[in-house]
């Protein structure tokens, strides 16, 4: 589980697998060396996007371009492990070379 607090996103790892999950404390996700941060109503989401058997990132975002707001997706790549995840920048997801947004919010 992944959530985000004060534009800080927090790593979340279940103790046990039970009916009613008990979680350990969150554990700050760093982007080259600093902590990631996204903005206040960005939806974070850990899945393997690239098929290489490590969780990468995927945070959904809202920028302001030009007086238009758009939905954005950005894609951080785990450099690391799963237990031990490591990201270094992220990339705007595209499709068919042109970013993929909406247009307002996520």
């Amino acid at each position: 589980m992944v959530k985000l607090i004060l534009c800080a996103v927090l790593l979340v790892l279940p103790l046990a697998a039970t009916a009613f999950p008990v979680f350990r404390d969150g554990t700050v996700v760093y982007c080259s060396g600093d902590t990631l941060k996204a903005g206040s109503i960005s939806s974070p989401m850990v899945t393997d996007w690239n098929g290489d058997g490590r969780k990468d990132l995927v945070v959904a975002d809202v920028e302001t371009i030009t007086g238009t707001t758009y939905g954005l997706l950005r894609f951080y790549e785990n450099t690391g492990s799963n237990a031990l995840p490591a990201f270094s920048s992220f990339t705007y997801l595209q499709a068919d070379g042109f970013d993929i947004h909406t247009q307002g919010y996520c």
